[in-house]
């Protein structure tokens, strides 16, 4: 008879906190009708029960606005969406290393369980990584006056 044993758990804790990026994936929308979406990993510097560093994953759509998600986390990472041209493309994998702040808060599920979900980002504190330079050079064009 198979035996079924119980596993840890730490449901990561509401407030602020900085954040690195750890792994951008694609992911599944949960709803057929929503755009496909990008799953960001992010550790912080909030710990579980053993001390080991806690990981958040937040999802975004894939679609790159200044207002979408996407793009209010580009932004947190130091990119001037506003500068690139409309069909830029950059490879997400890059983006892996780079900080921000979070805000974690806890919602309520209907089924009466807790989830943590990242509620909003910021820029990182001052001499924090972000956007990695190599980015930022795919976007510097010699012939235009796009800032960087």
């Amino acid at each position: 008879m198979p035996v079924i044993k119980k596993s840890d758990f730490s449901l990561h804790p509401q407030g602020m906190f900085s954040a690195r990026v750890t792994a951008v994936a694609d992911a599944e929308s949960l709803n057929p009708d929503w755009l496909p979406q990008f799953r960001f990993d992010l550790e912080t510097e909030a710990t579980d029960e053993q001390g080991n560093p806690m990981t958040i994953a937040h999802y975004v759509s894939q679609k790159l606005t200044e207002q979408s998600k996407l793009g209010r986390l580009l932004k947190a990472f130091g990119f001037d969406i506003r500068s690139m041209a409309n069909g830029q493309e950059f490879n997400t994998d890059d983006l892996v290393g780079c900080s921000c702040r979070i805000v974690v808060e806890h919602q309520e599920r209907n089924d009466g369980s807790t989830r943590a979900k990242v509620a909003s980002v910021v820029p990182a504190d001052p001499g924090s990584k972000t956007l990695p330079q190599q980015i930022v050079a795919e976007n510097d064009d010699e012939d235009d006056d796009i800032p960087f």
